[in-house]
């Protein structure tokens, strides 16, 4: 800024103070200030330095509604969260937890964003937890402060010696502490920051001056501040110096601007609408005299002549009727319903209420829109509907202003990393921001999805573009897919069993069924040379006599009884049936599992077998049943029924048996 005087505001040229002589000078173009198009009231207001421009822009930020909405949006819009790749996870889970659980970074990222866009500059630096260790001069003996019992005399420390009983000021060494916890990020007000800037060089010294809530903590002796605070600092406020930073120790977040005699300070979002702003704040106080004085009109009332020659000044008498005027407005305030009945004429007069057509609505809306054009922000931005489109030039414009935003975060990451990995000894870890979405993602995600249905698109690509991991993804994947079988098995065996134990009660009943229509058949009678039908029961023939007793045909290589002698009971003389193999497979046994042993090859009936066999086969089938888990038993049932039906029935009726048995 040009320094014009050596007063607090720079005055216009051609002006030795606020409007002087502006009437007596108006003829003559060589000394009336209005003869210069850039001399105007605002230039006798603008800022003499640097650190008067933050002061007013500090006020814009905080008081003006507009300019704090643009500032608050554009410094919250761009932060997203943080991505740790590193390799090692006990490396990532440890800058997570410092990070996110002790700096709160994204809030800490909006807070410096909020400096970088009202002051035009930022500055972090990582302070460390220390504790304070008193060295006695006599013996050398090093004691923690917060163990001595000191007295706080010209900024210095004096103790007596636990050791040596020595009494005297103590040398005073700062120990760092390696507690992740206690880390802090600190924010320095520009205000108190100094830049000297080489500009042939391009170095650039930071100096930091201690804050007077600081130095008067100091100086007084709070115990609180004298144990935290670094050592440095109470030297500096002892001499009235100012702090140098190291070189690497502070983060400068300096705002783009034009090369100019102060190019080591960034330039401040707010500085270009100073002068629209001194104008809009004009408007807005003009605004404010006109509601104050003209919005709220005045009423006023008085005797009305009703007839011409009538006087009510000399008929009625006036302080009755003020009094009678006042008890009816009374009344009225408190029920509006109220109708009053006056026995004269009443005037009034209503003088103002048109402040209403004085207001400025248009005037102030527009220069609400040059000072939110002055910053570089849309007025959608602050007053919402905003509708931006790929090809929209102020979308752009915002995308690559927050991108470089973003990038300047993103060094301010590393800075913080560098500076955590040097103090503990830790692996750096690559952090990064999460991509940035803007207005227009919706359609580049439906475009990324056309790709990869037609195939040009891989799932990997499109899952990054999306800001997904590939290989998180797939695993979720296969897990859903086992969860998906697991329960589809269950399913599946929850209805087989379920079909099992219904067509059980089914065939139950079916075999009850077929049970009681074979007992209600007639008895059929047999006769001559007619073998019995199994399950039927033999009659004699007509004419009396005693039943021929029926005789199985001679087994090959069996002796056959003489005639006249008792035929030899078969389920004596041959061993117990063994069931068809079949069947012991769909049982699941294998023939050596069944209780009892298999027939001699002999043995076997080469004829069908007759029915005390299938009563056999049906008990040993029932037995083998009931010898399987419970849960297998219908599933057998029903592959019986499906393999040997002619053999189902008596199955049921020995498993009845068994059961209530």
């Amino acid at each position: 800024m040009s320094d014009f005087s050596s007063s607090p505001y720079d005055v216009a040229p051609a002006s030795s103070g606020r409007f002087a002589g502006y009437a007596a000078r108006a003829g003559s173009t060589d000394y009336a200030p209005y003869a210069n198009v850039f001399a105007d009231v605002s230039n006798l207001y603008l800022p003499k330095s640097v650190k008067s421009l933050f002061r007013w822009c500090e006020y814009f930020a905080v008081m003006d509604p507009l300019v704090h909405a643009a500032v608050t949006k554009i410094s919250a819009y761009p932060i997203t969260d943080l991505a740790y790749l590193s390799k090692n996870e006990w490396v990532n889970k440890t800058y997570r937890h410092i990070f996110e659980d002790v700096f709160q970074i994204r809030a800490f990222e909006v807070e410096t964003l909020l400096d970088y866009h009202t002051y035009g500059n930022a500055f972090v630096y990582v302070h460390h937890p220390l504790r304070k260790i008193l060295q006695c001069e006599s013996c050398k003996e090093q004691t923690p402060l917060e163990s001595t019992d000191y007295t706080w005399s010209g900024y210095k420390f004096l103790y007596t010696c636990p050791k040596c009983e020595h009494m005297g000021y103590a040398k005073v060494k700062d120990q760092y502490i390696k507690s992740a916890r206690d880390l802090r990020l600190i924010r320095v007000n520009p205000n108190y920051m100094e830049i000297e800037h080489n500009p042939s060089t391009g170095r650039t010294i930071y100096s930091y001056t201690i804050p007077p809530a600081v130095t008067n903590a100091i100086l007084v002796g709070r115990k609180d501040t004298l144990s935290s605070i670094p050592q440095a600092f109470i030297e500096a406020t002892a001499r009235g110096k100012r702090l140098v930073f190291k070189p690497g120790t502070i983060f400068h977040l300096k705002r783009t601007s034009i090369s100019r005699h102060d190019s080591g300070w960034g330039l401040p979002l707010i500085s270009p609408t100073i002068k629209t702003a001194f104008y809009y704040r004009i408007l807005l106080k003009a605004q404010e005299a006109i509601a104050l004085e003209h919005i709220v009109p005045l009423r006023m009332f008085f005797p009305q002549t009703s007839s011409k020659g009538d006087n009510p000044y000399t008929t009625y008498n006036l302080v009755d009727w003020q009094d009678h005027i006042k008890s009816e407005i009374s009344m009225w305030r408190r029920d509006n319903n109220y109708m009053p009945v006056m026995p004269y004429p009443v005037g009034h007069q209503v003088i103002g209420g048109q402040g209403k057509m004085l207001l400025l609505h248009n005037e102030v809306k527009l220069l609400q829109e040059q000072i939110l054009a002055g910053m570089g922000v849309p007025s959608e931005f602050v007053f919402g509907g905003l509708r931006w489109s790929g090809a929209s030039v102020s979308m752009r414009t915002m995308e690559n202003s927050f991108l470089r935003m973003r990038e300047d975060m993103q060094r301010l990451l590393e800075f913080i990393v560098r500076d955590i990995s040097n103090a503990f000894g830790l692996p750096i870890c690559e952090i990064k921001q999460k991509p940035f979405r803007m207005a227009d993602d919706l359609q580049k995600a439906a475009f990324d999805l056309q790709l990869f249905d037609r195939k040009l698109l891989s799932a990997q690509t499109m899952l990054q573009t999306r800001d997904y991991d590939y290989e998180k993804e797939q695993e979720k994947r296969y897990v859903l897919l086992e969860e998906s079988r697991k329960v589809s098995e269950r399913e599946a065996t929850n209805t087989a069993e379920i079909n099992g134990e219904a067509g059980l009660v089914q065939a139950k009943y079916q075999a009850q069924q077929q049970k009681l229509m074979q007992e209600a058949q007639p008895p059929q009678q047999v006769q001559p040379g007619q073998e019995a039908q199994p399950g039927q029961p033999t009659q004699p023939a007509q004419g009396g006599g005693q039943p021929q007793q029926q005789m199985a045909p001679a087994q090959p290589g069996q002796p056959q009884p003489a005639p006249g002698q008792p035929q030899p009971d078969p389920m004596a003389t041959q061993a117990a049936p063994q069931l068809p193999p079949e069947v012991m497979q769909s049982f699941g046994l294998h023939p050596s599992e069944t209780p009892y042993p298999p027939a001699a090859p002999e043995a076997q009936p080469v004829q069908p077998p007759s029915s005390p066999q299938l009563i056999q086969s049906a008990r040993h089938a029932a037995r083998s049943i009931l010898a399987l888990p419970k849960s297998e038993r219908p599933k057998a049932v029903v592959r019986l029924r499906n393999l040997m039906p002619d053999l189902y029935p008596l199955v049921l009726d020995e498993l009845n048996d068994l059961n209530t048995a």
